[in-house]
């Protein structure tokens, strides 16, 4: 039985004498330490009671009282807070199998696991709010959750839930799957930073790396010794002992360059070096974007979009939203599209007849060349198609990978450069609900600048995106936008008396390439789009949000099939 040595007591603050009006402080409620738990045997039969160390088979087993101890205290402590919890239970799978998640895997016992390595066996289906067919993640047979509300059909909880590829969950998993490694572990870091702390010999933490990955926060830093402690009591202390570093923002000196690998890569020894970044985000100042209002979209296999923003606010679907995380002095927001090239690729690959194949090889052009030449003169809604960008599934705004692509409108007369165009511009139609997100948040975003390897091929894509989205658009000067912005940052690192920029935002703004052309709303073919665009929307509410999710149950019935 789990027992408190002590009262719990409450602090009260004294008052002082010449207090005119008696007020009383908040209590506070001191939290129970596993020190305080006792625990002891009360058993009226004990004749199988086992002692603390006992015989298994071929080893021995002790209780680790100390463990238990740390969860006793936890769930005394969560009594004391107003929260409702629960627990998850499947014991032996009492309440049936477990439905297969989005996506799974077998591990090393055969089993099916979700990415996160949580076993489908005797587990509970968690399901994101956007969709109640197909569960997202397994919760193990349990595990505390947080209780909010009792619905239909369906509890709603709020689990501690992240993408499995960031540095926390990563962590996790090492913990679970490699104790030994974690145990032995002195830092866990991202790439970027263990490469500037090797140039520089000084440990540090980027601000983008930290923030977008990691959860820090720049006015409360990391999440708190609870929050870790509930992922796992033995990572309650992993910031000092495992990742804590000073932060520095992108455009900040993060040290200088040793003289051991000042010979290694041929500079002077002294040289300063900055802050690490993620390659995506350095393209915004490799666009000369230094403030806000312009949005940056890296268009190729998928999209990536980016914006500076003086204030922080909250837009579905953003993965991101760090500040100081992409440029200094701003809050820098990250969103995008999982599938932009791609199913271009997709239909030039699959649905392109030979004879247009034929024709391509023959004049010595791209199948993407000659599908753009036939396109020619086409006029906005002339195709009478429209189509959904979901072929690899959604990220902003709806956050749910378990949706499809469509193409809606086709019938015996149809072009496959007809079709190839509505792929396009579903692509331009999802990039402006995006931006649509955005200003509804009071983020404006004033003009877009487009990078990557599509707009510098495909003018008239980016004459698509500008219509749609009613926006001037300008393509990077540069085929090595991250590169380039990379090199802009490691400018910024060196004082002004030296490089002549005040700050990285300066230097950005001067050095950043794009080209001179200006691509402009067409007046007629915005007005088309306009139309185009709402029945897009519509489309988009009725397939995404849960108004029918025929998309879910066909992927539902494939699963299945393939399972078996």
């Amino acid at each position: 039985t789990g027992q408190k040595s002590s009262d719990e007591t409450l602090q009260v603050d004294s008052l002082a004498q010449d207090t005119i009006a008696e007020t009383v402080a908040e209590p506070v409620v001191k939290k129970i330490t596993p020190e305080e738990i006792q625990i002891t045997k009360e058993l009226l039969y004990d004749k199988y009671t086992l002692e603390d160390t006992y015989p298994y088979k071929d080893t021995t087993r002790s209780f680790q009282w100390d463990k238990i101890k740390e969860q006793l205290a936890l769930l005394e402590n969560i009594q004391l807070q107003p929260s409702q919890w629960a627990i998850l239970q499947n014991y032996k799978n009492r309440n049936g199998e477990a439905p297969l998640v989005k996506n799974f895997k077998r591990n090393a016992y055969g089993r099916v696991a979700d990415t996160l390595g949580v076993e489908r066996y005797q587990s509970v289906p968690l399901y994101l709010l956007t969709d109640t067919v197909t569960p997202e993640r397994y919760g193990q047979d349990g595990e505390l959750t947080r209780f909010i509300e009792d619905g239909e059909n369906f509890v709603k909880a709020e689990p501690i839930f992240t993408e499995g590829e960031w540095m926390i969950p990563k962590i996790l998993e090492t913990l679970h799957h490699a104790p030994d490694v974690y145990k032995e572990a002195d830092r866990f870091m991202e790439a970027l930073d263990w490469i500037i702390w090797q140039m520089t010999g000084e440990e540090t933490r980027s601000a983008c790396g930290a923030g977008y990955k990691a959860f820090y926060r720049h006015d409360s830093g990391y999440p708190t010794k609870d929050f870790f402690k509930a992922l796992d009591p033995a990572m309650e202390n992993i910031v000092e002992e495992k990742l804590d570093a000073p932060i520095k923002s992108i455009g900040e000196t993060a040290g200088y360059l040793t003289d051991s690998m000042a010979r290694e890569l041929g500079l002077l020894a002294g040289t300063p070096v900055g802050t690490g970044i993620i390659d995506a985000h350095s393209s915004l100042p490799g666009c000369g974007i230094g403030t806000p209002g312009t949005m940056m979209i890296i268009v190729g296999t998928s999209s990536c979009h980016m914006m500076l923003s003086e204030t922080e606010a909250g837009i579905a679907g953003v993965g991101g939203l760090v500040k100081d995380g992409i440029m200094p002095g701003y809050f820098g927001y990250e969103a995008g599209q999982c599938c932009v090239g791609d199913h271009f690729a997709w239909f030039t690959d699959n649905c392109v007849p030979e004879s247009y194949e034929q024709e391509a090889r023959s004049r010595g052009i791209s199948i993407h060349q000659l599908l753009t030449e036939k396109l020619a003169g086409y006029k906005a809604g002339q195709s009478g198609l429209l189509a959904l960008d979901w072929f690899n599934g959604v990220r902003s705004p709806l956050m749910d990978f378990n949706l499809n692509g469509l193409i809606m409108g086709m019938n015996l007369l149809t072009k496959p450069e007809e079709i190839y165009l509505s792929l396009i511009e579903a692509t331009a139609y999802g990039t402006r609900m995006i931006i649509e997100q955005f200003e509804d948040a009071g983020v404006p975003v004033n003009a877009l600048v487009l990078s990557g390897g599509i707009p510098a091929k495909n003018k008239m894509l980016v004459q698509i995106y500008s219509d749609v989205c009613n926006k001037d658009i300008r393509i990077s000067g540069t085929d090595q936008a991250s590169a380039l912005g990379a090199a802009i940052l490691g400018i910024a690192a060196a004082p002004e008396r030296i490089t002549g920029f005040k700050n990285a935002n300066e230097a950005a703004e001067k050095l950043g390439k794009v080209r001179d052309e200006v691509y402009k709303p067409n007046p007629d073919n915005v007005a088309v789009y306009d139309k185009l665009y709402q029945e897009y929307k519509t489309l988009h509410k009725y397939f995404g949000t849960g108004e029918n999710d025929v998309m879910k149950r066909l992927n539902k019935i494939r699963e299945d099939r393939l399972s078996e």
